[in-house]
């Protein structure tokens, strides 16, 4: 299970992919929030949210 996250810092958002891109392309768009992608669509049902967090999935 190898979960790599772009940030690590306290949002009310968090976008989830499998797609390192996808996540280049929210960040050139400005959008600031916590990402986290890993290379396998599978292992980001190991992703523990936070109480009250609100989960974004960035998929094609």
């Amino acid at each position: 299970m190898h979960i790599k996250e772009q940030r690590q810092y306290d949002y009310d958002v968090t976008i989830l992919s499998a797609e390192g891109k996808t996540i280049s392309s929210f960040q050139e768009a400005g959008i600031d929030s916590r990402m986290v992608y890993s290379s396998n669509v599978n292992n980001l049902k190991y992703y523990q949210p936070f109480q009250g967090e609100k989960i974004l999935i960035a998929a094609k």
